[in-house]
């Protein structure tokens, strides 16, 4: 039957995969045409097909009769058939069609570890592309494909799907299990940007120091302690409980 898992799909967490989506989603996603016609028998191979000319769009339940988009459908049948590691990943480093990239980055999210959601989906944050979402009411509207993977490192909910928890980024870092994240951006400004930084928070020290010395001089001009006398026991209002404001 369309509702069965593949008995060769290796469980997730500790569960048949297709328990990573709610069960009154997968009903609903069962009640669909698109799945009833088009998911029946799908391998991996038909799979990439119908991701790449049937998907048109990326969301979750939509319209007054609590819909399933074909995104979901899809996602559903990964579940159940369980393609091989490096299918998925071939489906997020496919740059030629997003809503497939997707699609794959969903799937990964959903059965993959921490450590793995963010090697593969972190380099999709420099993608900018727009796509098109199904929202609740029914209509679509426009985002990009990093903001929909910003969604799916960030936040616990996704296309109405309760993602799984995510480890925190320097915890994997700390463990050896991730390297540092280097951004774009430090090899778009270039190293004279980077100097320029090293300069006011390292080697610019000196500017600190010498606006203290300013404010430190001027606190001393304006504010004296009147009963020493004595420049070595001029102190600054907010050192000092036997400060006078001279009258």
């Amino acid at each position: 039957m369309t509702t069965q898992t593949d008995p060769l799909a290796k469980s997730v967490r500790g569960t048949n995969p297709q328990n990573m989506m709610e069960k009154i989603t997968r009903d609903k996603v069962y009640a669909m045409t698109f799945w009833k016609e088009k998911c029946f028998a799908v391998s991996a191979e038909t799979l990439v097909d119908l991701a790449v000319t049937d998907l048109t769009q990326i969301g979750g339940i939509y319209g007054g009769n609590n819909r399933a988009t074909e995104f979901l459908c899809l996602a559903l049948k990964m579940l159940q058939i369980a393609p091989e590691r490096e299918i998925v990943i071939e489906f997020i480093k496919n740059e030629d069609h997003k809503y497939a990239r997707l699609l794959g980055a969903f799937y990964l999210r959903l059965v993959g570890n921490s450590a793995e959601v963010y090697r593969y989906l972190e380099p999709l944050l420099n993608d900018y592309r727009k796509v098109r979402r199904r929202v609740k009411c029914g209509g679509c509207e426009l985002t990009t494909v990093d903001a929909f993977i910003d969604e799916l490192l960030t936040k616990d909910f996704c296309c109405d799907i309760a993602l799984p928890r995510l480890a925190k980024r320097f915890a994997l870092e700390a463990t050896g299990a991730l390297e540092e994240r280097k951004s774009l951006l430090e090899e778009e400004v270039g190293e004279g940007w980077r100097g320029r930084w090293r300069f006011f928070f390292g080697g610019g020290r000196h500017i600190i120091t010498l606006v203290k010395q300013t404010v430190w001089t001027s606190v001393r001009t304006l504010w004296w302690n009147p009963t020493e006398g004595q420049e070595s026991n001029w102190v600054p209002l907010f050192c000092s409980h036997k400060f006078q404001n001279p009258s």
